[in-house]
């Protein structure tokens, strides 16, 4: 990834060294001021591998993936326009991932553009998802045990009474 202009070509070898995803982007706002789009400026050599996009530099998001979800669009355009930098979780349905991403404005505000460093953490999500699920079995299960421990020793005491009272009467006349 070729350093932008004005910017130390050090900082661009430290995020291409990175096993993290990171880019560059620049919005595109509507006359409304809602985000429309925005173009990879410069990607790191992880990012590919992260995101799934291939020769992303130079091209816009809807074209790469024209499914891309709102939100995205919505939360990088909050970050460029007002300088806070967002720091979420997010699930990227069209590219059928799940990221942990930190998103900052880079330069003048004017310039529309944000940093992007993320990780892929699809695995750890669907990790968690199926942890949950395993859990939820499992409480299902112990309550259906309960359930039937209740009923057996609910079942057991009806016949067992008749039985205790004949021997109370045995154990009296004897």
């Amino acid at each position: 990834m070729p350093p932008m202009p004005g910017v130390d070509e050090k900082c661009y070898d430290v995020f291409n060294a990175l096993d993290q995803g990171f880019c560059t982007i620049r919005l595109q706002f509507q006359d409304d001021g809602a985000a429309a789009d925005y173009q990879f400026l410069q990607v790191n050599d992880a990012f590919e591998h992260q995101t799934g996009l291939r020769g992303a530099t130079g091209r816009h998001m809807r074209e790469l993936a024209p499914a891309h979800e709102e939100h995205w669009f919505r939360i990088y355009g909050e970050v460029a326009r007002t300088g806070h930098a967002a720091r979420f979780e997010q699930e990227a349905a069209a590219l059928n991932r799940w990221f942990e991403v930190y998103a900052f404005r880079v330069g003048e505000a004017h310039l529309h553009h944000v940093g992007v460093l993320f990780r892929d953490i699809t695995e750890r999500r669907r990790a968690d998802l199926a942890l949950r699920a395993a859990r939820e079995d499992a409480e299902l299960a112990n309550r259906e045990k309960d359930e039937f421990l209740a009923m057996l020793a609910h079942e057991l005491r009806n016949p067992l009474a008749p039985m205790l009272t004949a021997l109370q009467l045995l154990r009296l006349r004897g």
